[in-house]
């Protein structure tokens, strides 16, 4: 009898002992751990990571399409960074769907290509601002068939001559390779806000939860009078909203709400820029008036780089300000190289990339400046438009005649062999030079090069779209 007793209080420690790690891992699942050990390589380790070793990370089976879930505090997203594994075999990182969203509604909202590298960061950007408190990665099935080379012979009745090829004769069943999900470490990026008022509920107190500044970043798709920013009615209502990261940015479409009271939207000021403030620079202006679960899109006199955007309205008089979402339209830029100052790396924050696009510069910074190099180029990935022409400008303090035998290209393809849609011969300094084009382009990406024989800089100060 006293054995039973101790056989059944042992089974009772073995179950609430189980059913503790179970809740202490119940804010990360995954469909499997490698070995069965989640000490070293359980679901639980994704958020911690950081780990140098073979252990210490999240680490699957192989299988067709291992995932890894995550709960987080209810935030807005606007990316996410997935650190991988820093001993070995980061090329298994490929082909990762992410998706967020609330408990039982997330959705796809970005993928990863790869492949990944051992140690590697790799940022993904949401396609647009996403409220969540579940993340979930997975690895797509990567499909292949069974196949054999065979070659193939035909005879010209012309010249005589037989012509042979070579090709891939596929057959069997569709088969899928077996994958390890291996992550070591998630960083949110989240966005934050901050509003002059938020309207009040009966009792007269701002709801944050019905009306509050978070909800303007992704709002509501339903026909309802909740789930949106709504401020007070006041003198130059506002809105101010921090990035994720510096964003590169053309334009920004604002979303109206869906129920009623679209014209309210007017006279709608929006500045952006590196300052947590209302007073960075305009860089649009919408004077409405708005429609009811309109998408009004404003585009930025020039591209501007951003931590923060914020929108106010400047009408004489009170006003609502009811922001539903936000889209941003974004640019992004790399280039062959960057000057750099001094010995070492290129200077980023002088002469990056990023400078070409709002330029601007008076000075001997703050504008695109590549290396002496063969054949130097820029290219920039911006939303998907037609193009009617673009203007380029020289930078404004000297050496405005490097800018020469330069070829700009635009189209679909992220490479440097779009279509050629213009030609700069010889620049001057501090020059503007605008190229109307023949016919308008439908393009994603826009590349400049200097293709003069021998070693080159390539100096860009500002790009306007047309």
């Amino acid at each position: 009898m006293m054995g039973g007793i101790s056989i059944l209080s042992f089974l009772a420690v073995v179950f609430l002992a189980s059913k503790t790690a179970l809740c202490a891992t119940s804010a990360t699942k995954a469909s499997s751990v490698y070995q069965n050990n989640v000490r070293n390589w359980g679901p639980q380790l994704a958020m911690k990571g950081n780990s140098k070793t073979s252990t210490g990370y999240f680490h699957s089976k192989a299988e067709k399409s291992p995932w890894l879930t995550v709960q987080i505090p209810d935030s807005v997203l606007g990316s996410v960074i997935v650190i991988n594994r820093k001993d070995c075999c980061g090329s298994r990182l490929k082909n990762l769907e992410v998706k967020a969203g609330m408990k039982g509604g997330h959705k796809a909202v970005a993928t990863f290509k790869g492949p990944g590298k051992t140690g590697g960061e790799a940022r993904i950007t949401f396609k647009h601002p996403v409220r969540a408190n579940l993340l979930s990665f997975q690895l797509k099935p990567s499909a292949y068939r069974n196949k054999i080379r065979k070659k193939r012979c035909l005879k010209s009745r012309f010249t005589g001559r037989t012509y042979c090829h070579h090709y891939w004769l596929y057959y069997g069943p569709t088969k899928y390779h077996n994958q390890y999900l291996q992550i070591n470490g998630i960083r949110l990026e989240k966005f934050r806000t901050w509003a002059s008022s938020v309207y009040p509920n009966t009792r007269g107190k701002g709801d944050i939860n019905k009306w509050g500044s978070q909800l303007a970043l992704e709002g509501t798709t339903k026909r309802i009078s909740t789930g949106y920013f709504h401020s007070k009615l006041q003198h130059k209502p506002w809105l101010l909203v921090r990035l994720p990261e510096a964003y590169g940015l053309l334009s920004v479409t604002v979303i109206n709400r869906k129920d009623c009271c679209g014209k309210r939207l007017i006279n709608l000021q929006v500045r952006a820029g590196m300052s947590h403030s209302l007073h960075n620079k305009v860089v649009g202006f919408f004077k409405g008036p708005g429609r009811i679960g309109g998408h009004h899109k404003i585009r930025f006199v020039h591209g501007v780089n951003a931590g923060y955007i914020s929108f106010q309205i400047v009408a004489p008089g009170s006003h609502y300000l009811q922001i539903n979402g936000l889209r941003f339209g974004r640019f992004e830029t790399s280039a062959s190289s960057v000057y750099p100052d001094g010995p070492g790396k290129g200077n980023i924050n002088k002469w990056g990339p990023q400078l070409a696009m709002p330029g601007g510069a008076h000075k001997d910074t703050g504008y695109f400046h590549s290396k002496a190099e063969h054949r130097p180029w820029l290219r920039v990935e911006i939303p998907l438009q037609r193009l009617r022409g673009i203007t380029v400008i020289n930078r404004k303090d000297c050496c405005g005649e490097r800018l020469k035998n330069l070829e700009i290209r635009a189209g679909m393809r992220r490479s440097l062999h779009n279509r050629l849609v213009a030609r700069l011969s010889q620049g001057k300094t501090g020059g503007s030079y605008t190229f109307h084009f023949r016919r308008p382009v439908t393009a994603k990406y826009i590349s400049f090069q200097i293709v003069a024989p021998g070693k080159h800089y390539l100096q860009i100060n500002g790009i306007r779209l047309l």
